[in-house]
């Protein structure tokens, strides 16, 4: 999303182009608003992004690559390390991974 790309970019890609899938969600960010690197990554589900379609997308490029949850939180930072995982899990869990 911050780099302007599209769903429709991903099914582009050269066959098996993609080696994994970092996924994390976001709600876009007021205009003007300054990037903060590593920030403002949450939960699959949990924001705007089209996930199920970027997936469909990224999996029909390169099956049976890894795909895992990057969520940059700082309400973690309040969580064990077990809870900040079991929510990762439920994310994921939702958009169809075991």
């Amino acid at each position: 999303a911050r780099s302007g790309g599209t769903v429709e970019d991903v099914a582009l890609l050269p066959p098996r182009s993609i080696g994994w899938i970092q996924l994390s969600d976001r709600v876009e960010p007021p205009p003007g608003t300054p990037y903060v690197p590593m920030s403002a990554r949450m939960l699959p589900g949990d924001g705007d992004l089209p996930l199920d379609s970027i997936l469909m997308a990224a999996l029909t490029n390169s099956p049976g690559i890894a795909v895992c949850a990057e969520v940059f939180d700082p309400a973690n930072n309040e969580r064990s390390n077990a809870e900040a995982a079991e929510l990762a899990a439920t994310a994921m869990r939702q958009l169809g991974f075991r």
